[in-house]
């Protein structure tokens, strides 16, 4: 038989183990606990989720340290997240009773395997955040709109125009009414950009929180999934050795004694670009140009089912 297939069956068989003990031990105290761990779920995302977001709106609407938002914009922003929130409220009221069990059941998922439980979990806090989703979708898709609006004007202010058949940008020659009205539109989105972009920003840090906490879950299962448990016990490689048999007194009888050749670290390579496509996507520096460009912030398995699906 195969030396490798014996070591990848080996590094299976521990890599579950290890993921179904912690899946119990994991699965066991949620169990036990599920009514206790539902209780500060619900005033976590009450605190967090609702009323904490609520405070900053109405600390934003009130020209908090001299910033000197527009007074109807601001209101209106207030009023559309306010109504997100309420909504949300009133669900995360009729959904609190099924806390525990939902507590119970990710507990009963964990005995299973601990994979599983993240997974399950990863879905919990985007359900959890849907409306903290809403709200920033919103906030981008004008954010991304005044973005847009200003690079018209731009083009417009130097005499360019972009071809949208060739994709470039050409020299136009612009009638002074043209010119007026941009004046007009570009004064107006000068006025009104400082609040868009506080709002937005508010809700790409919340979109950014949530990315946070589902990085911390992805790295939990590709640990309990990729990590490779039982390295040592796999063996590299298999090589023969000719030896003689070690009774003096009998006749020498050579034969081949097989020996395995244990992996070395080389053998973690095989994850390294696992870790490195993580690290890009997570970049703090590819965020925070990605925030300020105005381009959707999403988890790297979404950005990768999105990549599969265009393709």
């Amino acid at each position: 038989m195969d030396a490798n297939c014996l070591g990848s069956d080996k590094t299976t068989d521990v890599g579950m183990l290890v993921d179904v003990a912690a899946g119990v031990v994991f699965g066991s105290y949620l169990c036990d606990h599920h009514k206790s761990l539902a209780q500060a779920l619900d005033v976590l995302l009450k605190e967090c989720a609702v009323e904490g977001v609520e405070w900053v709106l109405v600390w934003l609407n009130s020209w908090p340290a001299g910033l000197k938002l527009n007074t109807e914009l601001s209101q209106f922003y207030v009023d559309i997240f306010m109504s997100i929130l309420a909504s949300y409220t009133l669900l995360l009221q009729r959904a609190t009773p099924y806390t525990p069990a939902l507590v119970y059941f990710t507990g009963i998922l964990a005995s299973a395997r601990m994979s599983l439980a993240l997974a399950f979990l990863a879905d919990i806090l985007a359900l959890a955040t849907a409306h903290l989703y809403t709200s920033y979708a919103l906030a981008r898709a004008i954010y991304a709109h005044m973005l847009a609006t200003a690079a018209s004007l731009w083009n417009l202010f130097r005499g360019n125009h972009y071809n949208v058949l060739r994709h470039r940008t050409d020299s136009w020659h612009y009638d002074i009414d043209q010119l007026l009205f941009g004046t007009i539109i570009f004064t107006l989105l000068a006025f009104l950009f400082p609040t868009v972009l506080v709002y937005y920003l508010l809700f790409a840090a919340t979109r950014l929180a949530t990315i946070l906490a589902h990085a911390i879950l992805q790295t939990l299962l590709a640990l309990l999934t990729h990590s490779p448990t039982a390295v040592p016990a796999k063996p590299g490689d298999v090589y023969f050795q000719v030896r003689e048999s070690a009774d003096p007194h009998a006749h020498p009888q050579p034969y081949l004694a097989s020996r395995s050749q244990p992996r070395d670290m080389a053998s973690f390579a095989q994850y390294r670009p696992l870790w490195t496509r993580a690290a890009a996507h997570y970049d703090p520096a590819r965020l925070a140009a990605a925030v300020l460009a105005g381009h959707h912030l999403a988890r790297m398995g979404a950005t990768a089912q999105s990549s599969r699906s265009t393709g």
